[in-house]
């Protein structure tokens, strides 16, 4: 059964690392669940460097999905807790996939705060995090919250 839970705002971490991560050259060092440091000064912009998924295949990678079940219809906001070097050279990146893992619609933002729409088309999403021109970044968590204005909510 599935519950519905309002106007909770559910901090999702880093996480383990999977092949979805960029590692190639990258230091990352985990302080604390909530305390993560890359740095990686050769990264090209445009690269992914993290990745979560609302839907997974566990057999192929034996991760469980990682982030919330959101609403069709419905406005969200989502805000990441973290600290780049230089400032702003770490982007958030939203991708909404439909049944058959094509991209209907995608989102960026460079400040660290993203509102958007959950379409109505879109069957999956995933969250990454995107280089431009990084050289070190400290993650702390993001999380999605319903649009207070509309009542939205979050499956879990």
């Amino acid at each position: 059964m599935i519950t519905i839970k309002q106007q909770e705002a559910r901090r999702h971490y880093w996480g383990p690392l999977s092949s979805a991560d960029y590692l190639w050259g990258s230091l990352i060092q985990g302080f604390a669940r909530d305390k993560v440091v890359f740095k990686n000064p050769l990264m090209p912009s445009g690269q992914i460097l993290k990745t979560w998924k609302s839907m997974s295949n566990f057999s192929d990678n034996r991760l469980a999905p990682s982030l919330p079940l959101l609403k069709r219809g419905q406005s969200y906001v989502l805000d990441v807790s973290m600290t780049s070097t230089p400032s702003h050279t770490v982007m958030v990146e939203i991708v909404f996939q439909d049944r058959f893992g094509v991209a209907v619609k995608r989102q960026v933002a460079s400040d660290g705060s993203l509102a958007f729409v959950y379409p109505e088309n879109a069957y999956a999403y995933e969250v990454h995090l995107l280089s431009a021109g990084m050289q070190e970044f400290v993650f702390h968590y993001f999380t999605i919250t319903p649009n207070s204005s509309e009542g939205a909510e979050v499956l879990a």
